[in-house]
């Protein structure tokens, strides 16, 4: 299988350090603590990078706001939002806005974790 980019964003700089070493057998893991950052090595790279996992809740921009911005930049780039608040996000992923909402209890079975990011 072919290893592709994906980039994580999460404020929880322990999550991104596990998230690279979870992922890192199937993709290309680059992940920051800071959505800006983030924004900034996508629009540098879009065409490289295939995914773009994100966490909803973070102070500087939250994960919607993180995608719209990352869409503006490549509208084919597949995003997905990792929260702990799915009540929040039932309706989310009919907007068009994201390719998949999960829940972050699917961190501790990070098999099936992956095979969801794969199946995209």
């Amino acid at each position: 299988m072919e290893n592709f980019t994906l980039v994580f964003v999460d404020d929880n700089v322990e999550l991104g350090t596990m998230m690279e070493m979870q992922l890192s057998s199937t993709f290309n893991v680059v992940s920051f603590s800071e959505p800006q950052k983030a924004l900034n090595y996508i629009e540098e790279n879009r065409d490289d990078i295939k995914i773009l996992l994100t966490d909803f809740l973070m102070p500087e921009m939250n994960g919607v706001d993180l995608i719209r911005a990352v869409k503006r930049v490549n509208p084919h780039m597949l995003t997905v939002i990792l929260t702990g608040y799915m009540n929040d996000f039932n309706e989310l992923d009919n907007l068009g806005l994201c390719n998949m909402v999960l829940d972050k209890s699917m961190l501790s079975d990070p098999e099936a974790f992956i095979e969801k990011l794969v199946s995209l």
